[in-house]
């Protein structure tokens, strides 16, 4: 209500079904950024981890080929 008021008072044109439209996608592009901004970090993370991994188990296992 007072969106529309205020459009109103500013003489802009103002269409409830269009802005409800609006304020979903700002709704659902936030909650696809948020997704994104968690999702790649954790990947990058596992597969640097993952490697830290291999790497050491290789090493332990080129060691004890030495001895």
């Amino acid at each position: 209500k007072l969106e529309s008021f205020a459009m109103y008072a500013m003489n802009l044109p103002y269409d409830q079904d269009f802005e409800d439209a609006e304020r979903w996608r700002f709704v659902l592009t936030s909650t696809g950024f948020a997704v994104l901004s968690m999702v790649v970090p954790f990947i990058l993370l596992k597969r640097l981890m993952q490697r830290l991994q291999d790497s050491k188990s290789s090493r332990s296992i080129s060691l004890l080929s030495i001895s």
